[in-house]
């Protein structure tokens, strides 16, 4: 097939399954879009990628752009912020009940701002903090929305009807966007809409449990669905290119999301056999257990990594880059070198200027580099209080009770090898405080 007659096809596709998911949310009011917008810049390219403003990968060249960053950007989200302000000025709010459901969230995102007095480059600390700011504003504008719950339903729907259709586009047939090559071995790998391998199979392993979940919560409600018979056809197809874009060319694909999806649906369904809340917290507590023994297990590392395909070393994570940025974080073991501003330093420079990475591959570390043990500590609390309020939902809504606990153990573990928490506009982040943020709590 010819790639313009392909991308005719695709785009009609999409549209359709838009004009579907218009009939399944009638309630929602036009605004939805812009958290929506939101969420699919942050699965996909950022503009300096897509019209190939900045290609070099020289490591000076490479830091003057993180520091000048894209205008384009820039402009594109500070305008979704301003507009979601503007939504939210125009909408009876109780703010004091906000603050109190997010106050450690709140708290944290403070601290951050604080943080950047004592940061190298505050200039870019602070644009970062107001694009991190942007993932509140966005909840807030789903929160206040008619439906919270429908609403978010609808965000994450749409990315996947969007982003997982263009693409498998990109990569079949319009490879020079849509397939990157690895920097010294040549070997190819599908990065489709996102930036990145990696990125990629983080979008398939969230639309990977979305789809599941969403099949499996809709077989108690198949009375009540709009065009239940195609909409399962329709998902079962787009899970179908999922796991096909999380496959990747042969040994380049994402083996982190593979994983972690692998126990995402595992804990799903668990957690739906589960009605007690005791159990629930049972579990909890001995997974955590289970988890940090194991991370700190060499035996335990070895059989995970032999199984994805990869070395004991994570692909030289451990030598290469986790062990001189400790070594550099340790220099600030409290409140760390502020937040925002930290891999424009000249010693990080060289320190993994081999690698010509901009994060540390573990979510964690990047945390404690920049916010310190405070940073941490305020962290660990976020993410008590998003699994109290998980345990909550779960107590009179085993669906969303087990979606929201399944996603928050898919962040953790994800970020023991690669890095989302905190970040502006990476998408397991932005989609963990939306989650948070937005979901009205207890369901009656």
């Amino acid at each position: 097939m010819p790639p313009t007659l392909a991308f005719i096809f695709c785009t009609a596709f999409v549209a359709y399954l838009l004009r579907l998911d218009y009939h399944r949310f009638k309630e929602q009011s036009v605004t939805i879009w812009l958290p929506t917008i939101w969420i699919l810049y942050c699965a996909s390219k950022n503009f300096g990628l897509w019209f190939n403003i900045s290609s070099s990968r020289d490591i000076e060249n490479l830091t003057a752009a993180i520091i000048a960053g894209s205008p384009m950007d820039r402009t594109f989200l500070m305008s979704l912020i301003i507009v979601g302000l503007i939504i939210l000025s125009r909408r009876q709010i109780n703010w004091h009940k906000i603050f109190v459901d997010n106050r450690w969230l709140l708290l944290l995102f403070f601290y951050m701002l604080v943080s950047i007095l004592w940061s190298d480059y505050q200039f870019v600390s602070v644009k970062r903090w107001i694009r991190a700011s942007g993932t509140i504003v966005m909840a807030l504008v789903v929160l206040t929305g008619p439906s919270p719950l429908a609403g978010i339903e609808s965000i994450l729907r749409r990315m996947i009807y969007i982003l997982i259709p263009f693409s498998a586009l990109l990569v079949k047939y319009y490879p020079e966007y849509g397939v990157g090559y690895g920097r010294w071995s040549g070997e190819p790998s599908w990065t489709g809409t996102a930036i990145g391998k990696n990125e990629l199979g983080v979008l398939c392993m969230i639309s990977a449990l979305f789809l599941i979940w969403t099949w499996a919560k809709s077989r108690k409600q198949r009375e009540q669905r709009f065009c239940i018979k195609y909409e399962t056809i329709i998902h079962v197809v787009l899970l179908g290119l999922t796991f096909w874009l999380l496959r990747g060319p042969g040994g380049a694909y994402s083996a982190t999301s593979v994983v972690v999806l692998m126990i995402g649906l595992a804990t799903l369904f668990t957690l739906r056999r589960l009605k007690p809340i005791a159990n629930v917290r049972a579990m909890a507590c001995v997974f955590l257990l289970v988890t940090v023994v194991a991370y700190f297990s060499i035996d335990f590392l070895d059989v995970i990594t032999s199984l994805t395909g990869r070395d004991s070393t994570l692909t030289g994570r451990t030598d290469l880059i986790w062990s001189p940025l400790i070594s550099i974080a340790l220099k600030h073991p409290v409140l760390g070198v502020g937040y925002g501003g930290f891999w424009m330093h000249p010693l990080v420079i060289d320190s993994v200027k081999l690698m010509t990475v901009n994060e540390a591959h573990n979510g964690y570390i990047d945390v404690f580099i920049e916010l310190g043990t405070v940073g941490l500590i305020l962290l660990a609390m976020v993410i008590v209080a998003f699994f109290r309020k998980a345990t909550e939902v779960f107590k009179n809504d085993i669906e969303w009770g087990s979606f929201l606990l399944a996603i928050l153990l898919m962040s953790l573990l994800h970020n023991l090898t690669e890095s989302s928490l905190i970040k502006s506009t990476l998408l397991v982040w932005n989609i963990l405080v939306i989650l948070m943020v937005a979901h009205p709590g207890k369901i009656r």
